[in-house]
């Protein structure tokens, strides 16, 4: 009958079988343009993103590297604005796509969380009827990528931000 009844207490006997073994934190990975050979797909997604963004924001600088906020009449250097995108980076679908990726201001992208009335409006306006509802609808679908294209997307990006920052006037 013993064996019946659930140990009251298993916490007590976890806690005994790994007495003495420390836990240590988890570190974030620091970001790098590099990209080893043997890097795991969520590391090839991370640094493509960060490649993807500077090259939304430049791309959209003048020469002095200003740029407006896609949503609102803000200026400032296209360091400090941020990448936002009108459908989450969770759907891998829309994630990369350069519709889905516009140049928004601090506050528009946190403050407001996107602030996606206006920019579905604008990215109807800039890309044509139903941009926005396209954009949602991909999103619903399931895409996987191999490793390979994500490096090649990395390499594509990285050599377009080295060529875009060449472009730019020193202040």
């Amino acid at each position: 009958m013993s064996g019946f009844f659930p140990d009251p207490k298993p916490e007590k006997k976890v806690k005994e079988k790994y007495k003495g073994i420390k836990r240590t934190p988890l570190k974030k990975k620091p970001f790098t343009k590099e990209v080893s050979e043997k890097a795991d797909t969520p590391e090839l997604i991370r640094i493509l993103d960060n490649a993807m963004s500077e090259f939304v924001r430049l791309m959209r600088a003048d020469k002095h590297g200003i740029v407006q906020c896609f949503t609102c009449p803000n200026k400032d250097h296209w360091t400090e604005m941020q990448c936002g995108h009108f459908i989450p980076r969770k759907s891998l679908a829309t994630r990369h796509k350069i519709e889905n990726c516009q140049v928004q201001c601090p506050y528009c992208n946190e403050g407001l969380a996107g602030n996606l009335a206006v920019y579905a409006v604008k990215l109807d306006e800039k890309y044509g009827v139903d941009t926005a509802y396209n954009l949602k609808v991909l999103s619903k679908t399931t895409c996987k990528r191999p490793a390979f294209e994500y490096q090649e997307l990395i390499e594509t990006y990285t050599e377009c931000v080295t060529k875009l920052k060449a472009n730019l006037i020193e202040q």
